[in-house]
This record gives C-alpha cells, sequence and structure tokens, in this order.
C-alpha cells in the first residue's frame, strides 16, 4: 500500500506517448499527467463500504481510509484508471450490470453476480471488481474471463505502480490522449517521473 500511495503523490508525471499513426521518434509527444485523489473516507462511509463488501474487505477498507475515489493519469478529459468513491459505489455497479442484462443466469461467472466493482479503466466499459479478496477484471467483450488478475487489493495496487505502462497495455490499451490540434490519438509507451 506504501508504494501505491508514494505512486500517487509524486509531484510531477510524464506519459511519452507514441501516435496511432506510427511509432516512430517523430510522432512521440509528451503529456504531464496528474493525479485527481480525493480525502479519505469518514466512518460513515466505511461503515456503508463494510455494507457493500461485508467480507475479504480490509485492504480495500485501507484503500478507502486513505483516498475516497481516484483518477489516475489524467490530462484534460482523458485519464487512464478511475476508483469509485464510497457513495458512488453503488450506481457505478449498476453501471457495470447493465452489461448483464441480455445474458443468462447460467453465463454469469460467481464475480459477476456477487463482486463488487470499485474501478475502470477510464472510457472502456472494463471494470475491476472485487469478490473474495480477489481483483478480477471485468472485459464488456468477454465475459469467460475467470482468473483474477490479482489476489489481494494490494497485489492489484502494485500491479499499477510496478509499471503503470504495461498495466495499461495489459488491460487493453484503452488509455488515449490528445493534443488538442489534431485527431490523432497518442498512447503511453513510457511513464516518466521526476
Amino acid at each position: 500500500m506504501e508504494n501505491f500511495l508514494r505512486h500517487i503523490n509524486l509531484k510531477k508525471k510524464q506519459f511519452k506517448c507514441y501516435s496511432l499513426t506510427g511509432k516512430n521518434k517523430e510522432s512521440e509527444l509528451i503529456f504531464e499527467v496528474k493525479n485527481e485523489i480525493h480525502t479519505g473516507a469518514n466512518e460513515n462511509e466505511i461503515n456503508l463500504l463494510t455494507k457493500l463488501i461485508p467480507s475479504y474487505n480490509e485492504e480495500i477498507i485501507e484503500l478507502y481510509k486513505h483516498h475516497n475515489g481516484m483518477t489516475l493519469y489524467l490530462n484534460k478529459d482523458e485519464s487512464g484508471i478511475k476508483f469509485s468513491s464510497i457513495n458512488y459505489l453503488e450506481q457505478f455497479n449498476r453501471e457495470w450490470k447493465v452489461w448483464f442484462e441480455s445474458c443468462d443466469e447460467d453465463d454469469l461467472l460467481d464475480y459477476h453476480k456477487s463482486g463488487i466493482a470499485f474501478a475502470e479503466i477510464s472510457h472502456s466499459g472494463n471494470y475491476f471488481v472485487l469478490f473474495n479478496g480477489k481483483v478480477f477484471y471485468f472485459d464488456h467483450g468477454d465475459f469467460t474471463n475467470s482468473k483474477p488478475i490479482a489476489h489481494t487489493v494490494k497485489e492489484f495496487l502494485s500491479l499499477i505502480v510496478k509499471d503503470p505502462i504495461t498495466f495499461l497495455h495489459e488491460m487493453g490499451n484503452y488509455t488515449r490522449y490528445f493534443d488538442g490540434k489534431t485527431n490523432k490519438e497518442w498512447i503511453p509507451k513510457e511513464f516518466i517521473a521526476i
């Protein structure tokens, strides 16, 4: 947890990005990114979190005691990962469950039925879901993925910190930035902390 908290509080962060039109040096651009982090949850919010996640909840509670929601790698309107605030978790999960409306109950996995989505890859429709203390990645294009990406919340957070670029790429490469001058989409290829 300490490494994650240190990472999100780094003062100056950048992504060196490449354009979708090519990966040569001429098509690189640096984007300043910031993290929008909220203060820690109060006692009433922690009580609500405990009701929503009644078991295997120690690590998620610890995270929310530090920060009750956050958006990572933000540049203007684009970002990499968004963690829901506790007060928005029920709505957040309704938005996630929309993907299941046309599904047969037999096609749903256990974490689809009983997990709680707490974060998402921004603008992707793909969610990070806590179920029995493990973190699953729900990809709306593949409902069959039944393996957790992390066996604990702390392990999940360490995946982000260890290598943000690899993490974002492995989660579907949805993170894109725009220079405001062209229609080019810029994809992170290197994380720089100064």
